[in-house]
């Protein structure tokens, strides 16, 4: 039982559309069928690019994503927002490979960590929205989002009739992907791009492009920074169907940038090249699924510091900075749901009025899972500011009071082995299918201590190695099927230690 958790972490920030001179490229668009011109030099021909956004959640301010059994979560915080279309995203340019080497003009767009390596299949993607395009005298295919009965992106079904040429510099359509939610994508916690291409391909020639801000025109939208004459994405193939795996370092030929900044990426896209060698007309009726992104480099997991002391937190230093999320000396607090159901409300809460009597108030309203999901889980917890090695410790206790409600509670460690290294790209190492750590329950009421021994059934790492603690976390899991319900609760939670 596999399960994809967002998050929106802050730990690892910073560090569409390619116009090629010879054509005027359509801006990006916030509604269907609207073409905003952009201006281009040596204009012989106008693009008609379209864009379609798809809304859906944002990240829920907590610091998770990736894989979870029993909620996969890494940790940083940060208000998420909703995502919304209109994003920019119009591409061109050769398939194949380029040259390496060159630099952008401009400095990038600030690129922030999407929740998780989904691109499609997840309500936690960073995709805002189809786009399409075509070279002068083409016509751009056409794009059907397929999506689950619940609304999530499962892929595009493009078919494609771009008409026929015999000027090599102008032989391309193509079909892609905005990104906005984040709009500025920080992947660098990533290898590469791993995607599905079933059905026919024709006669044209399929590459796949990545589109980073140096390349992306500001014509475009506000993270395109590139004001050069030509500003042309990156791209590799020739690609067929089946499966396939397009490293970063594989995507070249961009220019001003010619390489692939994974650390402000807006978009991508999957461009037809049409045969002009006076071969049959390019036809193409495919399906793109499975599209994320990858890490597939192995990674040591992070080396521990000793905490200055046993208290991880009593939130007598604890403050708000947003509605919702709270930061104390080592580290913040974050909230996490599943598709459909609402993040735990918290914040601070004193027994005397003064900062020694603070701790952490919890409200939660899970609300009904949906209908077809198979799994549910919403939570909180706490993320460290450092890998922390706690070995010379048992385990951790805590305080809770108030009213845990009708769903069990749950209490887990996060530590390097067991987290994503997409998802924790500062502490996380684990790069398998699935990561998550061991967990705990039921919780109940009262002062609790849980035996690091004691925890068992993580993945890839079945015990908690207490050398390399990230956090920990609580979450519950409503009931799906016929007694389905919502989870509701409101509690505090208290003088969180480690124990000897």
């Amino acid at each position: 039982m596999t399960r994809i958790t967002e998050r929106q972490t802050l730990r690892g920030l910073l560090g569409g559309g390619v116009l090629l001179a010879g054509m005027v490229l359509s801006g990006c668009t916030d509604h269907p069928d609207e073409d905003v011109v952009a201006a281009a030099v040596a204009v012989k021909g106008q693009g008609h690019p379209v864009s379609t956004g798809f809304g859906h959640a944002g990240p829920n301010a907590h610091g998770f994503r990736g894989w979870a059994k029993r909620g996969r979560h890494v940790f940083g915080h940060g208000d998420g927002t909703g995502g919304s279309g209109g994003n920019c995203g119009h591409h061109s340019g050769g398939s194949g490979k380029g040259g390496a080497g060159g630099s952008g003009g401009a400095l990038a767009c600030i690129g922030s960590a999407p929740n998780g390596g989904a691109i499609t299949g997840s309500a936690s993607t960073p995709a805002g929205g189809t786009f399409t395009y075509a070279a002068p005298n083409l016509t751009a295919p056409a794009v059907v989002p397929l999506t689950s009965t619940s609304g999530v992106l499962q892929g595009l079904h493009v078919t494609a009739s771009p008409g026929v040429t015999t000027d090599p510099s102008n032989s391309w359509s193509g079909v892609g992907l905005y990104f906005s939610n984040p709009a500025c994508v920080d992947a660098r916690a990533y290898t590469g791009f791993r995607f599905t291409v079933s059905g026919d391909l024709g006669t044209c020639k399929l590459s796949f492009l990545g589109v980073p801000s140096e390349d992306n025109a500001v014509a475009n939208g506000p993270v395109g920074t590139c004001t050069a004459t030509s500003c042309i994405s990156p791209s590799y193939g020739p690609i067929t169907t089946g499966t396939s795996v397009v490293h970063f370092a594989d995507l070249s030929g961009g220019n001003p940038y010619a390489a692939l900044d994974s650390a402000a990426l807006n978009d991508i896209a999957w461009q037809l090249d049409v045969p002009t060698d006076g071969s049959p007309a390019c036809n193409a009726d495919f399906i793109i699924t499975d599209a994320s992104f990858i890490n597939d480099t192995p990674r040591a997991a992070c080396v521990g510091t000793a905490p200055a002391s046993a208290l991880i937190t009593d939130f007598s230093d604890a403050v708000s900075y947003s509605p919702g999320s709270v930061s104390f000396s080592n580290g913040g607090t974050f909230t996490y749901a599943s598709t459909g159901l609402a993040p735990p409300v918290l914040g601070l809460v004193s027994s005397d009025g003064t900062s020694a009597g603070q701790s952490l108030s919890v409200s939660m309203n899970t609300g009904v899972p949906p209908a077809d999901a198979a799994f549910n889980w919403d939570g909180f917890g706490l993320y460290f500011n450092m890998c922390t090695d706690v070995s010379e410790y048992s385990g951790v206790q805590f305080t809770i009071n108030g009213d845990l409600g009708n769903c069990p509670l749950q209490f887990s460690p996060q530590f390097s082995e067991d987290d994503d290294v997409a998802a924790d790209p500062s502490f996380g190492s684990c790069t398998a299918a699935s990561c998550y750590s061991p967990i705990a329950q039921p919780i109940g009421a009262g002062t609790t201590t849980v035996r690091f021994a004691d925890l068992t059934g993580g993945s890839p790492m079945s015990t908690v190695d207490a050398a390399r603690l990230t956090g920990i976390h609580w979450q519950v899991e409503p009931p799906t099927g016929a007694t389905a319900a919502s989870c509701q609760a409101s509690f505090t939670v208290d003088n969180v230690t480690f124990v000897p």
